[in-house]
């Protein structure tokens, strides 16, 4: 069975050069005698909103892809939460992760390790958060500002759904639930974007995704 390898590369500006890091992943790639597709972004890290990353999680999300290979464990993002994120859907599709630089591989023994430490790093930076959260509420209440009520998706969850469908037309609701982080509601939830999100934001939108699939129809 042919082994399909994605490789991912990424640098923060259109003035820094690609195949500083495309030509190692290519070279890894033939070593093993792989079949390779490229996906490229020049943007920071920073951003979710990265159609190179988008279309290869969409390609992970297919099954299309077996192997995904990086130089550097930030290619793929910045935030430690992000990062384990990415690495979580791309693992529960069963696609290995290699990061060249790093001599990372998911499937060893140390792979496995990493993301346990990159977990606790990531729980950690969430706590930040939901400190942060509380005392923002705490402080509303104190002033009687706070309202409550039914958790909002916030306007750059709005945002990537919309970039997300802009940059993949042909992406299902699933798929594109699938590309867009988690975010956090006032009560500081986790929440993942549904399916049922996607189906109310593109429809709010007068957008529409160019075909369903099963179990998934638009909602009113």
């Amino acid at each position: 069975m042919t082994t399909t390898v994605a490789l991912y590369a990424r640098t923060s500006t259109d003035r820094q050069d690609l195949n500083n890091q495309l030509t190692p992943l290519r070279e890894y790639a033939s070593r093993h005698g792989w079949e390779k597709v490229e996906f490229t972004d020049q943007l920071s890290g920073a951003r979710s909103d990265r159609p190179g990353l988008m279309a290869l999680m969409v390609e992970v999300g297919r099954r299309n892809v077996d192997v995904v290979v990086i130089t550097k464990l930030d290619r793929l993002g910045r935030s430690t939460v992000d990062l384990l994120n990415t690495w979580d859907q791309m693992e529960n599709h069963g696609v290995r992760v290699v990061v060249l630089d790093q001599s990372i591989d998911t499937a060893s023994p140390a792979g496995r390790l990493l993301r346990g430490v990159l977990a606790s790093l990531a729980e950690f930076e969430r706590d930040l958060i939901r400190e942060r959260i509380r005392a923002g509420i705490a402080e509303k209440r104190r002033t009687g500002s706070y309202t409550g009520g039914r958790p909002q998706i916030p306007d750059l969850t709005r945002d990537r759904v919309l970039e997300a469908h802009a940059a993949h037309p042909d992406a299902t609701m699933r798929e594109l639930a699938n590309m867009i982080p988690p975010y956090r509601t006032a009560s500081d939830r986790e929440r993942q974007v549904s399916t049922a999100t996607v189906c109310r934001l593109l429809q709010k939108h007068r957008l529409e995704p160019s075909r369903a699939i099963e179990g998934e129809t638009l909602v009113s």
